[in-house]
């Protein structure tokens, strides 16, 4: 299947706009209206994940389109898939916090959230090389 050039940027944008929103919607649906540590770790989430997530996006706004530069949007998209992977450690871990509660959900939510804050970091920061590429493009 062939994923034509022109239509590359607005489809990757909108994969991880609406999958980014729809990952934080669950999470927002999961906060509850006591104030408790847990709660705390759900709130350090989305502030962080949705912040993350909209830096990326407004990274993506301003890289240009072109016919030659296909193919770094779809790694681009690659580098995307990986961060998402990220999201979803944290998220997993803090629903299984959730159902353990206690010091053990506690430990699970701390350790799950750093671990998805760093992947998703990571990705984040490889994600520099292929808009450079992807402004630098539009140059040509």
């Amino acid at each position: 299947m062939r994923i034509e050039p022109v239509a590359t940027k607005r489809s990757v944008i909108m994969l991880w706009c609406i999958s980014i929103s729809g990952f934080l919607y669950l999470f927002s649906a999961g906060m509850e209206s006591e104030i408790s540590v847990m709660q705390f770790f759900n709130f350090c989430f989305l502030l962080f994940g949705g912040g993350a997530a909209y830096h990326v996006t407004t990274e993506l706004l301003t890289c240009p389109q072109t016919d030659d530069n296909h193919r770094i949007w779809l790694s681009t998209l690659f580098i995307l898939s990986k961060t998402f992977f990220g999201y979803l450690i944290a998220g997993i871990s803090l629903y299984f916090a959730l159902k353990f509660g206690g010091i053990w959900g506690w430990f699970l939510a701390f350790v799950g959230l750093v671990i998805g804050y760093f992947w998703v970091m990571h990705y984040i920061l490889k994600l520099q090389e292929p808009i450079k590429k992807l402004i630098g493009s539009y140059n040509k």
